[in-house]
């Protein structure tokens, strides 16, 4: 009996140890991680059930400064390999920190994004996955060419001897590790892209519900939050949305907030700010002749902020935002007839790849010198001429019959567009002076009184597509303002 009893305590054993086996071959492998497939457009994930991709990792080998990677990728019942390699650079954003590896496409695959962070920040995490908290995570996001649908994975990465090669053979993005300024500025492109890769994916949040004033009256973050666009409102950042601003004679701004990761109740901001200076001419006192008003529109602030409701703290994430202005132009002249005339121009940028030997175009305006322009906007009445000579300055007849006899009006107002140039960070501006005359013809009767100037600005506000192309037109801006100055008996 007592053998019988130690024969089947010894089968139990063999039973259990066997079925423990088979769970163990179920469980994830730990070269595998997990994901899913969002399609067009994140959505929440309630549960890890929902993950319903994976993604083996065949290889992560380190050669020289390269990333060679091999993944299988699993869904839809099929397998997919992927081969590609790239360099590693560090990530830009500041709360988070981690390495991207710009990774080639494969014949099927983008690979948006390839992202390791240690100690992952819970506040940028699925809400699903909060307990990677801390560990070491690898963010990986892929574009199915063939279907444009989104596959995004979120998991641990177990090798630290993987992450120890990652870190080893990252380049920082300085001067030093390209061949030229253009490759570091494309590589740069590049890594803005990846680190606002969902951008293109969320879906549209509208206008914010609050107004300006109210978004100002609430109550402050815990805590100090740093460097955010002076102009706008802290409210703002705390709300989902989008709104634009322009009526600011100092400048105006545009800011999108959207909850991100989608199904947190955090919020990303992508903020842009800019200002528009104008000078008007000092008054013509006896004996001038001539004095130099200017207009400018520059950038002044870029970046990406992210709110965690339940701290209730701000934190400035990124210097670069996802947002890009398009086409600037400025315009001025001036709008009151039987006065002064233009007698030469001024015109300069500060933006990257900018070419001051190309990028000078500009539109002459011509006005019947016997018009009045009691207005709302002289930019409409206008006889635009494109300029013959591309030059950064200048130089017309300062009398009427020099110019009547040259174009058969009087130039009176003049625009300096940039044509397909983007303005992507803060200090990046377009200028124009130009000197108000009066006209030196023998029979010009000097009239005095006062006299007002117009001041336009235009440009888009463009976004990223998948891809990472600005083609998305997001907002079109057009600004005028007047300004006066006079002429003195």
């Amino acid at each position: 009996m007592r053998s019988f009893l130690i024969g089947i305590i010894i089968m139990l054993s063999i039973t259990l140890i066997g079925t423990g086996s088979v769970l163990a071959a179920k469980s994830k492998n730990e070269d595998e991680i997990m994901g899913v497939v969002y399609g067009e457009k994140i959505f929440a994930l309630d549960s890890k059930d929902q993950l319903d991709v994976k993604l083996k990792i065949n290889k992560l080998e380190t050669e020289n400064d390269i990333l060679d990677v091999d993944l299988t990728l699993s869904y839809g019942g099929n397998e997919f390999d992927l081969e590609t390699s790239g360099k590693v650079y560090p990530s830009g954003n500041t709360y988070t920190g981690g390495y991207l590896v710009d990774l080639n496409e494969t014949e099927n695959y983008s690979i948006l994004s390839f992202k390791v962070e240690e100690e992952a920040k819970e506040a940028l995490l699925l809400p699903i996955n909060y307990d990677l908290t801390n560990k070491t995570v690898v963010k990986i996001a892929i574009l199915d060419k063939n279907t444009n649908n989104l596959i995004y994975f979120e998991d641990t990465l177990s090798s630290s001897q993987q992450v120890n090669d990652i870190k080893e053979i990252s380049q920082e993005l300085t001067l030093d590790n390209f061949d030229d300024q253009n490759e570091l500025n494309e590589q740069q492109e590049k890594i803005d892209h990846m680190e606002s890769w969902f951008m293109p994916f969320l879906k549209p949040v509208g206008e914010k519900n609050v107004t300006e004033e109210d978004a100002g009256k609430v109550v402050s973050f815990a805590g100090e939050a740093n460097n955010l666009p002076p102009l706008i409102p802290e409210g703002f950042f705390q709300t989902e949305g989008d709104h634009l601003s322009t009526y600011r004679e100092e400048g105006g701004y545009y800011i999108t907030t959207t909850t991100w990761p989608v199904g947190s109740e955090n919020l990303l901001s992508d903020a842009i700010q800019w200002e528009w200076i104008m000078s008007v001419p000092n008054d013509f006192s006896p004996g001038d002749s001539a004095h130099l008003a200017d207009t400018s529109l520059k950038l002044t602030h870029h970046g990406q902020f992210l709110y965690m409701a339940e701290e209730r703290r701000l934190d400035r994430v990124n210097d670069i935002a996802y947002y890009r202005i398009k086409n600037p132009t400025v315009s001025g002249g001036i709008m009151d007839g039987d006065s002064e005339i233009i007698s030469k121009v001024e015109k300069t940028a500060n933006f990257e790849d900018f070419d001051i030997s190309i990028d000078v175009e500009g539109l002459i305006g011509l006005v019947d010198l016997a018009k009045k322009f009691y207005i709302p906007q002289m930019l409409s009445v206008v006889n635009f001429q494109k300029e013959t000579e591309v030059s950064p300055i200048i130089t017309y007849q300062d009398s009427i019959s020099g110019q009547m006899a040259v174009w058969d009006d009087v130039i009176r107002y003049y625009s300096y567009p940039l044509e397909d140039k983007f303005f992507k960070k803060p200090g990046d501006l377009i200028y124009l002076g130009y000197r108000v005359q009066l006209p030196t013809d023998a029979d010009y009767e000097r009239i005095p009184g006062k006299r007002n100037l117009e001041y336009n600005y235009q440009f888009d506000i463009y976004g990223r597509n998948a891809f990472g192309f600005y083609t998305k037109k997001i907002e079109e801006v057009e600004k005028y303002f007047k300004k006066g100055y006079e002429v003195l008996e």
